[in-house]
Protein backbone atom coordinates (compact mmCIF):
# COMPACT_ATOMS: atom_id res chain seq x y z
CA UNK A 1 0.00 0.00 0.00
CA UNK A 2 1.48 3.47 -0.75
CA UNK A 3 2.00 5.96 1.52
CA UNK A 4 -1.35 7.38 1.91
CA UNK A 5 -2.70 5.22 0.35
CA UNK A 6 -6.70 4.74 1.08
CA UNK A 7 -6.99 1.18 2.36
CA UNK A 8 -10.66 0.59 0.63
CA UNK A 9 -8.24 1.35 -2.59
CA UNK A 10 -6.31 -2.42 -1.86
CA UNK A 11 -8.92 -4.39 -2.49
CA UNK A 12 -9.53 -3.38 -5.76
CA UNK A 13 -5.99 -3.51 -6.95
CA UNK A 14 -5.18 -6.64 -5.99
CA UNK A 15 -8.21 -8.21 -7.90
CA UNK A 16 -11.21 -8.23 -5.60
CA UNK A 17 -14.20 -7.04 -6.77
CA UNK A 18 -15.81 -7.05 -3.23
CA UNK A 19 -14.41 -5.62 0.07
CA UNK A 20 -15.90 -8.53 2.22
CA UNK A 21 -14.10 -11.42 -0.22
CA UNK A 22 -10.76 -9.22 0.21
CA UNK A 23 -11.41 -9.04 4.14
CA UNK A 24 -12.55 -13.04 4.79
CA UNK A 25 -9.11 -13.70 2.61
CA UNK A 26 -6.88 -11.18 4.12
CA UNK A 27 -8.20 -12.39 7.73
CA UNK A 28 -7.32 -16.25 6.94
CA UNK A 29 -4.23 -15.53 5.04
CA UNK A 30 -2.95 -13.62 8.10
CA UNK A 31 -5.00 -14.58 11.00
CA UNK A 32 -6.18 -10.85 11.65
CA UNK A 33 -8.78 -8.51 9.67
CA UNK A 34 -7.11 -5.34 7.48
CA UNK A 35 -7.92 -2.98 9.92
CA UNK A 36 -5.65 -4.77 13.08
CA UNK A 37 -2.95 -5.16 10.68
CA UNK A 38 -2.99 -1.42 9.23
CA UNK A 39 -3.35 -0.19 13.23
CA UNK A 40 -0.38 -2.66 14.16
CA UNK A 41 1.40 -1.63 10.95
CA UNK A 42 0.75 2.12 12.23
CA UNK A 43 1.47 1.78 15.77
CA UNK A 44 4.83 -0.03 15.04
CA UNK A 45 6.23 2.53 12.22
CA UNK A 46 5.24 5.22 15.13
CA UNK A 47 7.61 3.62 17.76
CA UNK A 48 10.18 3.20 15.44
CA UNK A 49 10.09 6.19 14.72
CA UNK A 50 10.01 7.61 18.01
CA UNK A 51 12.75 5.83 18.56
CA UNK A 52 14.80 7.13 15.75
CA UNK A 53 13.99 10.59 16.29
CA UNK A 54 14.72 10.34 19.98
CA UNK A 55 18.63 9.28 19.53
Amino acid sequence: MADGEKPLNVYLQVGFKNLSHFSTAFKKEYGIPPSEFIAEAVKHYNTLYLTQKNE
